[in-house]
């Protein structure tokens, strides 16, 4: 954290990378924030974009109390990691640059800081927006991938509890950033396949070291789902991120030794052999098998880039 440290009652921080169509729609729903201008401030990381988005940005400087950064190397935990030593608010919130944040989403977020001062993890609901046409059993908030594809994270009851908020609706005392860095090796980074799940690993390691989480309702957000991201193709794709992102965060079946890999790459074989004999099911039984699958073949990718980074050291 800077030297001026709490110049504000909160920050809000987003890394944004060739959206810039969806960052504006997000940059919008920031304007109509009902906590006064200057009681916050908003950091947007350019983490290399080629489109339109240093024009949005520049477009939206007046409006919002904004400033920003650029990170040119890809990555999205590298980009947030390069904004947290600038945060100057005491409450740090996160969210993403395809989300509709509710005009109380920040006023909501500090007044929970303030009611619950044993927590310092906070977060609210994430509501998805999707395409028409989708299918009912992807809409469903039962549907498999339902949070790791789309955010979902239903409203509940205020409070204290075990269950930890989403990246994209997520705020942390200050205390806690000045100390903690996303991992790098995890999260969005530019290339097609990659470990999921950075904001879970911080949050994670965070609960492990006693830190408490405190569900805000009123602090809902919609997440805007691209017409691209129902597609059969990318949720498989999802995945697999989510299969790997689980070997690198919990790494329960990552082999240590040779005798480990046999039960690991049994679960791949019998995984993808009951996807290939599920076209004749109908969804979202065909479906969950299929993602089975990919998950254990993001397991075991990632399983041996673990395997390379040890025998590296």
């Amino acid at each position: 954290m800077t030297a001026d440290s709490g110049a504000y009652a909160a920050s809000v921080l987003i890394a944004t990378r060739d959206r810039s169509e969806s960052l504006a729609r997000t940059l919008a729903s920031l304007a109509e924030q009902k906590l006064p201008r200057d009681a916050w401030e908003l950091i947007i990381v350019d983490n290399g974009s080629r489109d339109a988005t240093a024009q949005v940005l520049a477009d939206w400087k007046g409006a919002l109390p904004l400033r920003v950064l650029t990170e040119p190397r890809p990555g999205k935990s590298r980009a947030l990691n390069a904004a947290l030593p600038a945060a100057r608010g005491a409450l740090v919130a996160f969210t993403d640059d395809d989300v509709l944040v509710s005009p109380g989403w920040l006023a909501d977020l500090l007044e929970a800081s303030r009611r619950w001062p044993e927590a310092s993890i906070f977060g609210g609901p994430i509501e998805p927006v999707f395409p028409d046409p989708t299918p009912a059993w992807i809409r469903s908030p039962d549907f498999v991938l339902a949070s790791e594809a789309f955010g979902r994270w239903p409203a509940a009851a205020e409070g204290l509890g075990e269950r930890l908020p989403y990246g994209a609706n997520m705020a942390l005392r200050d205390r806690l950033v000045a100390r903690h860095r996303f991992d790098e090796s995890i999260g969005p980074d530019g290339a097609a396949s990659y470990a999921q799940g950075s904001e879970y690993e911080l949050l994670r390691r965070l609960r492990d070291a006693g830190e408490r989480a405190a569900h805000v309702p009123s602090a809902g957000v919609r997440h805007v789902i691209l017409p691209h991201q129902i597609e059969r193709a990318w949720l498989l794709a999802r995945a697999e991120r989510v299969g790997r992102g689980s070997a690198r965060i919990k790494r329960k079946r990552v082999p240590r030794s040779a005798l480990g890999w046999p039960p690991l790459l049994l679960r791949l074989l019998a995984a993808t052999w009951r996807a290939r004999h599920a076209r004749r099911l109908a969804d979202p039984a065909r479906f969950e098998l299929e993602r089975r699958a990919h998950h254990w073949r993001g397991y075991v990718a990632e399983s041996r880039r673990l395997r390379r980074e040890r025998r590296a050291r």
